[in-house]
């Protein structure tokens, strides 16, 4: 009986609380829109209780973070690790007794590839980047050894120049190649004509070696090739010398590239076969042109790196 006094207190003093809800007017309960068909969710993927779900237009903020996200999903290893540029291997191709294609007015594909080669490196040098020539001057270096060069060098990017070259006179344009299998039957037939000056027939074991060794790189080589495309295939190159045909970046077993262990690219500035394009590879103002181009895919590729490592 001694808890009596207190139960007594609490229940008066709740009484005019009872009272006071009791005599509010009541509201009429609040039924929810029928939703349409559009707006229907599962219940189970609903979070109520999450405050960013209320925000009917993102902050700008927010934007910048989402697009940031969407990138980074994107990224290769090497970006996301923050892998710098520094040095970069820089093949002419051909060279030597090895002339490489012939124009209809005998321009040589090895002229021509060393050309822009060189122009390429004095460009990239005035970046700050640290540049090796697989050949300076018209000499002969087997296929296999240029890319043991760029191991040797611990080059951070392997680029391989050459002129393209067809039956048909008529076929112009440009494309760049990244190390994998061959797309479609023209890049087979293009990366065999490519490796022919080769004595020795890759094996079976060398190509699985050298897909171990390269897979890791194969997405950088691929966003390198884009960039390098894009750059020779638009403005001012694209003004200077009308038309360019942009025919795309394509993959193939050239063995120029198979060894490499970084992402390497090898680059078909133009046809040579072609009588309107070859005037132009043979040109000064259009090789130095070229290596400009090439010059500004590497730098935008090269930027592309920096800003996503930024990120992390």
């Amino acid at each position: 009986m001694r808890g009596l006094p207190l139960l007594l207190a609490l229940f008066v003093a709740a009484v005019p609380t009872r009272i006071a809800r009791a005599a509010a007017p009541k509201e009429p309960p609040k039924t929810a829109p029928t939703p349409t068909d559009a707006e229907v969710t599962d219940s189970d993927d609903s979070e109520d209780d999450d405050p960013e779900e209320e925000e009917a237009i993102p902050t700008p903020a927010r934007v910048k973070a989402m697009r940031a996200g969407a990138h980074l999903e994107a990224a290769t290893l090497s970006e996301q690790v923050g892998l710098k540029i520094h040095r970069v291997v820089i093949d002419a191709g051909h060279g030597g007794h090895d002339a490489g294609a012939i124009g209809p007015h005998g321009v040589r594909e090895k002229d021509a590839a060393l050309g822009i080669a060189k122009r390429l490196a004095q460009k990239l040098k005035s970046h700050n980047l640290e540049v090796v020539l697989t050949r300076g001057s018209d000499t002969f270096v087997p296929l296999r050894e240029r890319a043991e060069r760029a191991n040797a060098a611990h080059a951070d990017l392997f680029i391989s120049i050459h002129c393209n070259a067809a039956r048909r006179h008529t076929l112009a344009g440009t494309e760049t190649y990244f190390l994998d299998v061959a797309s479609n039957h023209y890049a087979a037939r293009l990366a065999a004509r490519e490796n022919a000056e080769s004595d020795q027939p890759l094996s079976d074991l060398e190509l699985i070696l050298s897909d171990l060794a390269t897979k890791s790189n194969t997405a950088d080589s691929e966003r390198l090739a884009a960039r390098v495309q894009r750059s020779l295939t638009s403005a001012p190159m694209s003004k200077r010398y009308r038309p360019i045909k942009d025919l795309g970046v394509k993959h193939a077993l050239f063995a120029v590239l198979i060894g490499a262990k970084m992402p390497a690219i090898l680059v078909e500035t133009a046809f040579i076969s072609n009588p309107r394009e070859e005037q132009r590879l043979k040109n000064a103002h259009y090789q130095e042109d070229a290596a400009q181009a090439v010059a500004t895919g590497v730098l935008n590729y090269i930027e592309d790196r920096r800003r996503v490592a930024g990120v992390y």
